[in-house]
C-alpha cells in the first residue's frame, strides 16, 4: 500500500486571528448548520463579488462594444506602439 499524503489546508481563514474565525464560524452556523468559516466567507462575500464583477464586465462590453478579440487586438496594438517608441 502506498502512503497517502495529507491534503494541504486551503482554508480562506487559515491565517485569520482565532477570535475572528470563531465569529465567522458562529455566523456560518446560524446561516446553515455544519458550514465552516471559510465556506461562509466564500458564499457570502467572494461569490457575490465575483458575480457582480462578471455583470459589470458584460455591461461595459455592451456599452463600449468590445469583445474579447477586440480587447486582445487593442492590447497587442498598444504593446507594439510602446515597443516602437522605446526603440526610437
Amino acid at each position: 500500500m502506498t502512503k497517502r499524503k495529507p491534503k494541504k489546508d486551503a482554508s480562506i481563514t487559515i491565517h485569520m486571528p482565532t477570535d475572528h474565525k470563531e465569529q465567522l464560524s458562529s455566523l456560518a452556523e446560524m446561516l446553515r448548520a455544519g458550514q465552516g468559516a471559510s465556506e461562509y466567507v466564500y458564499e457570502t462575500l467572494i461569490k457575490p463579488h465575483l458575480q457582480q464583477l462578471k455583470a459589470e464586465t458584460k455591461i461595459k462590453q455592451k456599452i463600449f462594444g468590445l469583445t474579447e478579440n477586440d480587447k486582445n487586438v487593442e492590447h497587442r496594438a498598444d504593446l507594439i506602439e510602446r515597443t516602437d517608441s522605446l526603440d526610437k
